[in-house]
């Protein structure tokens, strides 16, 4: 007999929906957000940022964007998250009044400089007060930077969110070997829904160009968390059992992780699509 598992979905992918909508408002409902601490750490400070979201049964609509050119002179709590860290720190870096960032002690001693040194090379104003706190003060503009990619993807899919309001075409050196790049993939294809294309061009050096679409109502299905997924296919796997995952098909999945069916298949796992599920037997 089959245990069917329903997985929760990709905490990457609805951080970067709910970002994104906010930036680039359409009235694309999105479906099946994570209910997760880092989610409704980006929610709550969106909110105090201007933004306004309703929500119904397992759908979300943006009500109001965020208004780029008169964001509220606030201060933000961005607990333990450090995808919004960078994120809320490149965006801050667009307006010109002071944004005080804080966190847990242990969120304001992560990387930061590479992004930090990319956004004051713009012209922003940052003061970093490692382990208590971040001010950060815009407005930044130009329509080419280099920023060191080797320490973090979330630096180069911060300024992937920003930098279209600055120039359209904008072009984004990456400096040194790209980490995680299966994440900066993700946002890229989200972007791609909101009218922001992002193209390699030569060696790290990729184009943003902007043209904002009209609403056209749309539904995006946020993906189950292939993350999760790896380690209950590898255990199932390990000990020979068959597992069904609702609505999990890695063929059409964004994350990285995916990869780890054909890897397990490889090991003399076997699996089906049946539908939208996934039918796995280890």
């Amino acid at each position: 007999s089959l245990v069917e598992i329903d997985l929760p979905a990709s905490k990457s992918i609805s951080n970067r929906l709910l970002f994104a909508l906010s930036l680039f408002s359409n009235d694309l409902k999105v479906k099946g957000l994570v209910n997760c601490e880092d989610t409704q750490v980006f929610l709550s400070n969106l909110e105090i940022m201007g933004a306004k979201f309703e929500k119904a049964s397992d759908s979300l609509f943006l009500k109001q964007p965020l208004d780029l050119l008169s964001l509220p002179e606030c201060a933000l709590d961005l607990k333990d998250c450090g995808t919004a860290l960078r994120f809320f720190t490149a965006l801050c870096s667009l307006q010109d009044k002071e944004v005080t960032i804080r966190g847990s002690k242990r969120l304001l001693e992560r990387p930061m400089q590479s992004l930090i040194d990319a956004l004051v090379s713009l012209g922003a104003s940052i003061t970093w007060q490692k382990g208590e706190f971040l001010k950060v003060k815009g407005p930044i503009t130009g329509n080419k930077l280099s920023v060191d990619a080797s320490h973090s993807s979330q630096f180069v899919s911060a300024l992937f969110f920003v930098v279209p309001f600055l120039s359209s075409p904008f072009y984004l050196h990456l400096e040194g070997k790209i980490v995680s790049k299966p994440y900066i993939h993700i946002t890229q294809n989200i972007l791609k829904q909101f009218g922001v294309e992002v193209i390699e061009e030569a060696n790290q050096t990729f184009k943003i160009s902007y043209a904002p679409e009209k609403p056209i109502g749309r539904e995006y299905s946020v993906e189950k968390d292939c993350s999760s997924a790896s380690y209950l296919l590898t255990a199932a796997h390990i000990l020979g059992k068959g597992i069904l995952i609702k609505d999990f098909n890695p063929f059409e999945m964004l994350q990285g992780d995916r990869v780890i069916v054909d890897i397990l298949q490889k090991m003399g796992a076997d699996y089906i699509l049946h539908g939208k599920d996934l039918i796995f037997h280890g």
